[in-house]
């Protein structure tokens, strides 16, 4: 349940954490449609298709290989995000899974009606609810960031070439609530008991509200909050008898103490910024890439993979 009033402008989500110079267009502005700076004039949450397709499991997935590092991504686009959400699963296929890490991801996407049709994506038919994927190599050039930087309010847009996510659905869930702690748990049990590694690197990719939580799931209307995240982490960790070596949060306003002081037991490095993001976030297939590199040999330090991704992610436009 979301206990308080969803923030309506960029104005409602400064106050949570960001401070006075926090003036950029945000990666958390739901006044604005985040592949394009531009007000939606639909209501985000429509009634979603039921029942899942199942998939067949290729013979290509290395089911139970064990590897050095395994990425967990955990996407919500079921919201106004889901461009910018598809944009960093084609990110991952860019690089793709190797013998030294396993890549998978679950990504939730949104329904759009027939009557809006003109902001839908237009990339693996559109389709909605959640899939788990075993991120494999595609596309080298999937899609184009474009960015604004001479706007009053500076933007980056997202333009798809691709049609199609070529990595494998291992398995189709029809609709979740990924913003559900038992979804969380039940993907990190899932991924970890299914591609094992001596290390696991967890990537949460959505709006970021703060104290709050993360997550959002307009389909029900839910948040994952702080207590709720923790939950999920201890419960896979009591699964799978491991605990996540780095959790990362690709999402707005969510390096707070509050964050620290409810994860510092459930994870052993935490990720996040305390300031806006701009989309499309993290820059996903460079991290990816100086993790296979630098885990060529053995295993990437558990520190030196978390210094890389903040040094990376310093390097974007904002």
């Amino acid at each position: 349940m979301v206990p308080y009033d969803e923030p309506e402008s960029v104005g409602d989500l400064q106050g949570l954490a960001a401070g006075d110079d926090a003036g950029l267009t945000p990666r958390d502005s739901l006044a604005n449609y985040r592949t394009g700076a531009q007000e939606e004039p639909f209501p985000e949450a429509f009634p979603k298709k039921s029942g899942a397709l199942k998939a067949e499991l290729p013979e290509s997935v290395p089911l139970g290989a064990p590897r050095k590092w395994t990425v967990l991504a955990y996407i919500s686009g079921d919201n106004n995000l889901e461009g910018p959400e598809v944009h960093s699963l084609l990110q991952l296929e860019k690089i793709g899974s190797n013998e030294d890490v396993h890549v998978v991801a679950q990504l939730d996407r949104r329904e759009i009606p027939d009557d809006y049709s003109q902001y839908r994506l237009g990339v693996d038919g559109d389709w909605s609810g959640a899939r788990r994927y075993y991120i494999t190599k595609g596309a080298q050039e999937p899609s184009d960031v474009k960015y604004h930087l001479e706007n009053a309010e500076p933007y980056a847009e997202i333009q798809f070439k691709v049609k199609t996510i070529q990595s494998p659905v291992v398995q189709d869930l029809g609709e979740v609530d990924i913003a559900d702690k038992k979804t969380f748990k039940d993907f990190l049990t899932w991924g970890m008991k299914s591609f094992p590694a001596e290390h696991y690197l967890v990537v949460m990719m959505d709006h970021g509200y703060g104290y709050m939580g993360t997550m959002h799931d307009v389909s029900p209307g839910n948040l994952m909050t702080l207590p709720e995240m923790r939950q999920g982490l201890e419960e896979a960790e009591k699964e799978t008898g491991r605990k996540v070596d780095i959790l990362g949060l690709d999402c707005c306003l969510m390096g707070l103490a509050e964050t620290a002081y409810e994860l510092k037991d459930a994870a052993s490095v935490v990720i996040a910024s305390q300031q806006f993001e701009i989309v499309p976030g993290w820059p996903i297939a460079q991290i990816l890439t100086n993790l296979q590199t630098g885990s060529k040999d053995k295993a990437m330090p558990v520190r030196d993979v978390a210094k890389m991704i903040v040094g990376e992610s310093a390097k974007t436009p904002f």
